[in-house]
């Protein structure tokens, strides 16, 4: 990574909330149908002499801070790695240029999930050993770890990443900063309280990006950022009414967002649409979905009566009622989504259901309602990770049991790497955990001794775990004396004459590491 800087003196800005065209950022990106060739070009352009946009505001100042960035995504054939090259002003450092070429990682990697987790000590402990980077990047969605963050609420580890270098500027495939995903929640109050709202802003002020949004009066209006009347605005005119901003949101989506009922109400009685999507797909029924207000039930009620799509679905291949599903357990919107015609097996981007969200999170009220309304428990998601598995490996105890209550026979398919549902335990399950698994769960169709892809058991792989007691240890044991059936299979530790025997387990457990990381997580995050 290089950085130049340079000291300039402060130029005169235009007002706050200026919504001049000219603030607009320009940008270009290489065909879907040429990105696997030729991978991904990502261009975006503000505030330079080459980007000439004519004032549409008199009060304009036409004083954007100059930035250009230069994102580029090299296709796997060629190289596991990105480009990213940013300029830009900046009022207290002067010029700054940056250059770096973050490793590229699968949408798995222990990074990514552990932020989306906010598990802070594992991440340290990651950077600690070199095994991860605030600037690696996932393949499918060119995220870094403090999108996650950010995007799954965790305020003290996106600090955290901002201290360790992560840039709050770095965008994703689809142009989402980590600025961007924050602002959506402080506009859209979607956290949990006032004081919250306000560490986030402080976390992410960042002038430009404001300015940038380039918001219509109607927006302003809905967002608090001018006193305005609503309903005598829309009395005046309604030529503005589904106006997007600059990530295509309109100024019904933001009140949805904000679960603000009177605005909504406002906004749908003049003619609103409900169903115009932003940038990445979202409606005005998603935004209602992920908002952290008491009344998002009423919001998504007063949208579902006029008009709103329930099925609707994003660039993530989402619906609202994944949305509803994974931000907080509340079966009450559920159900009114399912009503209006959600489909609770429709899979998203990465094949993961509804009920695979609800698991995945620990949702178990929503659990219990999406299998209530037929939600089908034994699809696998892209990686061969059905609920249960997300069950085992996430230790929520609650959801292995009402899973394991509609259905108590255990799986006998594999996940990624040939990982039965008795190597996911051996890996990540804690003692309750494989308890559960023993008391409520059939196992009988289950070998012990069948090995993934790398010739290992379930014993194996528990063997290696660290730290273990001897209660857990007993337990273990347990489940597999239930397991039967299928064919044998001598693992590479019993396959050892008794000489050899010691040689081969020292050099499994100077392995181990390098194992572990390949298997321990499983599970891919948005």
């Amino acid at each position: 990574m290089s950085r130049c800087r340079a000291t300039h003196y402060r130029r005169t800005r235009c007002t706050s909330w200026c919504s001049c065209i000219c603030h607009k950022t320009s940008s270009l990106q290489t065909p879907e149908s040429l990105c696997q060739a030729l991978g991904l070009l990502l261009v975006g352009v503000s505030g330079l002499p080459i980007q000439y946009i004519k004032c549409n505001e008199r009060l304009c100042r036409r004083q954007s801070r100059p930035t250009l960035k230069v994102n580029y995504f090299f296709p796997q054939w060629i190289l596991s790695r990105a480009f990213q090259f940013a300029f830009r002003f900046s009022d207290m450092q002067g010029p700054e240029l940056v250059l770096r070429m973050p490793r590229v990682v699968p949408d798995n990697a222990p990074l990514m999930f552990l932020a989306v987790q906010g598990n802070m000590e594992e991440i340290q402990s990651l950077f600690a050993q070199g095994l991860a980077s605030p600037f690696d990047v996932a393949l499918n969605t060119g995220r870094n770890a403090l999108h996650y963050a950010v995007n799954y609420n965790h305020h003290g580890l996106s600090k955290f990443l901002i201290e360790s270098g992560a840039s709050p500027d770095a965008e994703d495939k689809k142009q989402a900063t980590c600025v961007a995903l924050s602002w959506e929640r402080i506009f859209g109050r979607n956290t949990e309280s006032s004081d919250m709202v306000e560490s986030w802003r402080y976390l992410f002020d960042d002038e430009e990006y404001l300015e940038a949004r380039i918001f219509p009066p109607l927006h302003k209006i809905v967002l608090g950022l001018c006193r305005d009347d609503l309903e005598r605005q829309l009395e005046r005119s309604t030529s503005s009414i589904d106006e997007q901003d600059i990530d295509g949101r309109t100024a019904l989506s933001w009140a949805a967002a904000k679960a603000d009922l009177k605005d909504v109400d406002t906004l749908l009685k003049f003619g609103a649409d409900p169903n115009i999507p932003s940038k990445r797909g979202h409606t005005s029924l998603s935004w209602a979905a992920q908002s952290a207000s008491r009344m998002r039930k009423d919001v998504i009620q007063t949208l579902l009566e006029n008009g709103a799509v329930a099925n609707w679905v994003d660039s993530y291949n989402r619906t609202p009622l994944v949305y509803a599903t994974s931000e907080f357990d509340d079966p009450d919107c559920l159900r009114l989504l399912v009503e209006g015609g959600a489909d609770v097996n429709l899979r998203d981007c990465h094949s993961r259901t509804p009920l695979g969200y609800a698991a995945r999170m620990g949702r178990v009220k929503n659990l219990r309602c999406l299998l209530s309304c037929g939600a089908d428990c034994s699809i696998p998601d892209h990686w061969g990770y059905t609920p249960l598995f997300e069950g085992v490996h996430q230790n929520h105890h609650e959801v292995l049991q009402v899973l394991l209550a509609n259905d108590p026979t255990l799986p006998s398919t594999k996940a990624n790497g040939g990982m039965s549902i008795l190597h996911v335990a051996a890996v990540s399950g804690d003692l309750l955990t494989i308890e559960i698994l023993a008391d409520h769960g059939d196992i009988t169709i289950l070998s012990e001794d069948l090995p993934n892809d790398d010739r290992d058991t379930a014993r194996d792989l528990f063997a290696r775990r660290q730290s273990i007691e001897k209660e857990h240890r007993a337990a273990f044991e347990s489940l597999l004396d239930k397991a039967s059936g299928g064919p044998r299979f001598c693992s590479k530790f019993q396959a050892c004459s008794m000489s050899d025997a010691s040689d081969e387990f020292d050099f499994a457990v100077e392995d181990m590491d390098t194992f572990v990381d390949a298997v321990e997580v499983q599970a891919t995050v948005e």
